[in-house]
């Protein structure tokens, strides 16, 4: 039988209990996950996207190729009428709320992470001597890693407080990364200024080492040169199990880079597999169950409920089958022609790098500009197909499609936002632990009082009971 499965409880510290959404509930999200992790290496991307909207489709394809379980953007520009959902992934954001540009956002895997949001103080208004930032701490088995999200304008001054604030949070594993626009040999640039001695002196005084090989992260479209940018630093104490690559994607100015780091994961892993309700044959289903129940009734209620849990394990076993979750993603957008153009793209940005003419900067730019457009134009013909197949007699169809296209569901999905709950200083994890204390919780506050007089009138309706037996 599946873990119970709580989608909507929080209890703070003091053990009160409060339903999910209340204003004044705790602001803390933790994803809902069974008791083992799915993996044994958590891949977390960066990147500067310079603007989401053009970039989804792209963006989502470089998630799945590379199994990424978290993605750290910078430079998101959006707006609250601008809206980031990315199939399988939690969206937090964090957009500039008065002017244009910046704004951060992680998109975590919804299936096999879970995570706790870091609430970071007030700070001024974002103007251009602000430094924007953004935490969760990840809780896989056997540590939590806290990753810090950032991203600075450039020609302004580092919160640096802010920052140290954020890697005082005690974690096992810290990794601060993002786009600080600070030049420094320590990461490949070839020049140092103030803002790169600054961020030196906080890696070093947090212990923090430098993942970066060295290698150019930013190509301008503009001029064609490149630089250094982007950092990613982690524990002194971590950084061996950690690997840092550069992919070569030209989905932005920044180039998206993985931070893969190996984690040691206790017992076997077993492959997802769910039920195909479809083929299920019902009436054996609730033969098999009756004849099961039949059989046996335990005396006490935990045990009739750990016999009537196992007898629709088996009958389901016999009458449902089983597939295994398909992890192949295909991109519906995609044909030969754009795939052909990102490629072409993606070979003129690496030949801009060596070879910085006038002509490769306006055809770089060019064919940038042409995958965006055919992209679009794509996703254009298959909503339009998609709606020559919608039946006009069906409105219920019809509302569901408009639904779903306002971020609203039918029906109660699996991969709801569970918060986690706190007892003397302990996060409940999982979903077994989380119920459990629940059901402690209401078992205390259902207790009922009785005063003198509730105890005279139990006492005579429990003689008016024995007497008329």
């Amino acid at each position: 039988m599946a873990p119970f499965s709580m989608n909507s409880a929080i209890l703070s510290d003091s053990d009160n209990v409060t339903a999910f959404g209340v204003a004044d509930a705790p602001r803390v999200e933790v994803r809902a996950h069974g008791e083992k992790y799915a993996t044994r290496t958590l891949n977390i991307l960066q990147l500067n996207i310079n603007g989401t909207q053009r970039k989804i489709e792209e963006l989502t394809e470089i998630l799945n190729v590379n199994k990424v379980h978290i993605a750290c953007l910078q430079e998101t520009k959006l707006n609250p009428n601008l809206k980031l959902k990315i199939k399988g992934f939690t969206t937090l954001r964090k957009d500039r709320k008065d002017r244009a540009g910046g704004g951060l956002a992680f998109l975590v895997e919804s299936a096999d992470i879970k995570f706790r949001e870091i609430i970071m103080p007030p700070t001024t208004d974002y103007d251009e001597n602000s430094t924007e930032v953004q935490a969760i701490t990840v809780l896989l088995p056997q540590q939590e890693v806290t990753i810090i999200n950032t991203y600075h304008p450039d020609n302004s001054d580092i919160n640096l407080d802010l920052l140290n604030t954020l890697l005082d949070i005690k974690s096992d594993t810290k990794i601060l990364l993002g786009d600080l626009n600070a030049k420094s040999p320590s990461w490949g640039s070839r020049t140092l200024d103030l803002k790169g001695s600054q961020i030196e002196d906080l890696l070093c005084d947090n212990d923090l080492s430098i993942l970066n090989d060295k290698r150019s992260t930013y190509l301008s479209k503009t001029n064609g040169t490149t630089s250094a940018l982007d950092i990613t630093a982690i524990n002194h104490q971590t950084a061996s199990q950690a690997t840092w690559k550069i992919l070569k994607s030209a989905i932005s100015d920044h180039f998206p880079i993985i931070t893969s780091i190996n984690q040691r994961v206790d017992g076997t892993i077993q492959s997802k597999r769910s039920w195909n309700f479809r083929k299920a044959n019902w009436r054996k289903f609730t033969s098999e169950l009756e004849l099961l129940c039949s059989l046996s009734s335990p005396y006490t209620l935990d045990e009739r409920l750990q016999s009537f849990a196992s007898h629709i394990n088996a009958a389901a076993k016999s009458s449902i089958p089983r597939v295994k979750r398909r992890n192949d993603w295909v991109p519906f957008w995609k044909d030969t022609n754009i795939e052909n153009l990102i490629n072409e793209r993606d070979k003129l940005s690496t030949e801009l790098q060596k070879n910085n003419t006038e002509t490769n900067r306006i055809r770089f730019t060019n064919l940038c500009h042409e995958v965006e457009e055919v992209i679009s134009s794509c996703k254009r013909k298959k909503w339009t197909e998609f709606c020559e197949t919608l039946d006009p007699q069906k409105i219920s169809q019809h509302w569901k499609v408009i639904k779903t296209l306002n971020n609203q569901s039918t029906h109660q999905k699996a991969d709801i936002p569970t918060n986690i709950i706190s007892s003397s200083g302990r996060d409940e994890a999982t979903n077994k632990e989380t119920a459990s204390l629940l059901a402690k919780h209401y078992e205390n506050k259902s207790k009922l009082t009785f005063n003198t007089n509730d105890r005279k009138l139990l006492r005579t309706y429990r003689k008016t009971i024995q007497d008329s037996k």
